[in-house]
């Protein structure tokens, strides 16, 4: 499992994503560049993010390159795992500096190819869908 690396223009290109209404659906951990600092975020919507990341600071956020990974159960948590490997590299919240847009891509594509990940993403999607079917007997075994 590989993320997929998109050149400008490109927001276009990802209005076929799927979208997914709730947190406890899938999401995207995303990488952007605009050729100085580096972004890693997560996002249910990833076409609506970059738009309005674009659509900020008034005369607008240029989007020079982007990285996202396969949608997936555990997004946040492989977002903040991307956090903590790039915390020497942070320079506010979730942006970056000093380290190339390939190098970050790459630590992503190590997680996401990780036995950890894989047993992580099955135990949540299987939770997931077991408490879609039966929410009686998860909250049950919950308590």
């Amino acid at each position: 499992m590989n993320g997929q690396a998109i050149e400008n223009p490109i927001i276009n290109n990802l209005k076929n994503l799927p979208i997914y209404e709730t947190t406890k659906d899938k999401g995207y951990v995303y990488i952007i560049s605009n050729g100085e600092n580096i972004k890693v975020g997560c996002t249910t919507n990833l076409y609506d993010r970059m738009v309005s990341l674009s659509n900020s600071n008034g005369g607008g956020f240029t989007i020079k390159q982007i990285y996202y990974s396969p949608a997936c159960y555990i997004y946040k948590s492989l977002e903040k795992a991307m956090h903590i490997k790039l915390k020497k590299y942070s320079i506010v919240g979730e942006w970056f500096h000093g380290i190339t847009f390939e190098h970050v891509c790459n630590k992503l594509n190590i997680l996401l190819n990780s036995d950890d990940f894989k047993r992580c993403e099955e135990a949540k999607m299987n939770y997931y869908n077991c408490s879609k079917k039966d929410n009686t007997a998860i909250l049950e075994w919950e308590n």
